[in-house]
């Protein structure tokens, strides 16, 4: 047990390294213009590109910048811990741009786990009940539907229906929950019944 737990740490390890050095390389490798070049405005002067290569490590071997990338993730950097670093575009730190977007992104995933487990786990025990009858062979119809629909296509759907013609539910934006519990959830309803539709088909076969 004990060496088991040790090779799935190392293989999280050698995971985490795999994506950070794939995301060096997107970043800073691939780019046919340099990131120094593209950060420092239109027209820059040969002092000022060198400047800002200087500041961002970029004036080092690729071996060092990877370095640096991976010591300023763990170790943190100019704006704290951890180092998400700099964007080149909208010119702030990365942190509280990622923090923002998390804090939705986790309401969406909590939101529709939720509804996956309220809709999966019941249809799958009135089904296990009822065996062979309408009930059980209309459950294991939606299923196999939520098996088979791909998120993309049953979201266009949900909002030519919901949002285009019966406007019933909001199809873009996002309202904070402590401007009103109801807005928030008009705003969310239609992309957790998209995200949980999959998993609570799934749940449904399994408890059944």
């Amino acid at each position: 047990m004990g060496r088991y737990i040790i090779r799935r740490i190392l293989w999280v390890v050698f995971v985490l390294l795999f994506i950070t050095l794939l995301t060096y390389l997107i970043f800073f490798i691939m780019p046919p213009t340099d990131p120094a070049v593209h950060f420092a405005g239109r027209m820059p002067t040969p002092e000022l590109i060198a400047e800002v290569r200087r500041q961002f490590g970029l004036n080092h071997p690729p071996w060092i910048q990877f370095g640096l990338f991976v010591k300023r993730i763990f170790l943190g950097d100019e704006y704290g811990w951890p180092g998400m670093g700099f964007s080149f575009v909208t010119r702030s730190a990365l942190k509280p741009i990622l923090l923002g977007r998390l804090i939705v992104t986790a309401q969406l995933a909590m939101g529709a786990a939720v509804v996956w487990i309220a809709l999966g786990v019941p249809i799958g025990i009135l089904s296990a009940l009822k065996p062979r009858s309408a009930f059980d062979r209309a459950a294991m119809g939606f299923a196999l539907v939520g098996v088979s629909a791909p998120a993309f296509w049953l979201g266009l759907l949900m909002l030519y229906a919901f949002w285009f013609r019966l406007r019933i539910a909001s199809g873009t934006g996002y309202v904070p929950i402590y401007q009103g519990f109801f807005p928030w959830v008009n705003h969310f309803i239609m992309p957790w019944f998209v995200l949980a539709f999959l998993a609570a088909a799934f749940y449904a076969r399994m408890v059944r």
